[in-house]
């Protein structure tokens, strides 16, 4: 035969140490229940101990006046159950030196909890608002600047693989450029001649990849805080890195075949 089911309760919701506690709803099962009756329950006594807690506060800007006294401006709690009373209160805020800065750590010592029930709870830490939101935004900023580096990884790896491609291409057109040269060309005319064609598979490239990274950017959007998604500057500055390369790797090589011997060019198989 067993005691079953039922439900227990403390006398009230405070901390304290042996509390009463009291069950109700308590009933007999097994084989032989039938054959008792309970007549009476009796109690028992456990403890309730403080709930730790996590305050937050925020500190005023001030003017230099040589000592490192700070001005507290709010004060939260994290971990407060419902609607109890209790407040973060007093304590000494201090920036870590006196001296002129931005940014500027900010402690609060002493702080102590108040209110009805602040003998429920007790205070774990207490940070600045900055430190918090640092703490909370740590996954989401690692993601970040590992996308960061990938995507340098890859505009790098897309500027060398622009350059090889484009000096192979111009290298391999110096005969070319020789017998032009031979025939009356003028230099300034073939390496325009060169650039311009050698800038227009990539100009073609850069629209096309300015258009997907637009279309894709939507599965970026969780991970950007405050930034638009489709960030003009940034994607100038890629296709702009992108341009440069192709510039050069169009511009060197052509540079080096219109100032060949034109009949050296032409002996050359």
């Amino acid at each position: 035969m067993n005691y079953v089911g039922g439900t227990a309760t403390f006398g009230d919701k405070n901390v304290g140490t042996g509390k009463t506690v009291t069950a109700t709803g308590l009933s007999l099962a097994g084989a032989d229940a039938g054959n008792y009756i309970v007549n009476s329950t009796a109690t028992t006594t456990a403890n309730i101990t403080p709930l730790g807690i996590t305050g937050n506060f925020t500190a005023d800007n001030k003017i230099y006046d040589g000592n490192t006294s700070a001005a507290v401006l709010t004060r939260t709690l994290n971990g407060v159950i419902g609607l109890d009373a209790v407040s973060l209160s007093g304590g000494t805020a201090t920036f870590d030196t006196k001296n002129v800065g931005t940014s500027k750590t900010v402690t609060l010592a002493g702080a102590t909890l108040s209110g009805g029930d602040a003998d429920n709870y007790s205070l774990t830490s207490v940070a600045t608002m900055g430190t918090v939101v640092d703490e909370s935004m740590g996954d989401y900023r690692f993601r970040t600047a590992l996308l960061t580096v990938f995507a340098g990884i890859a505009l790098f790896l897309a500027a060398l693989g622009i350059y090889g491609v484009l000096a192979y291409f111009v290298s391999q057109r110096s005969r070319e450029l020789g017998i032009r040269l031979a025939l009356g060309a003028r230099p300034g005319a073939l390496f325009g001649m060169v650039v311009r064609q050698g800038m227009r598979p990539v100009a073609v490239g850069a629209a096309i990849g300015l258009a997907g990274a637009v279309a894709i950017t939507t599965v970026m959007q969780s991970l950007l805080f405050g930034v638009n998604p489709v960030d003009p500057t940034t994607y100038a500055a890629a296709a702009a890195t992108l341009a440069i390369v192709a510039l050069a790797a169009c511009a060197v090589p052509a540079l080096r075949a219109t100032r060949v011997d034109p009949l050296a060019a032409l002996r050359d198989e």
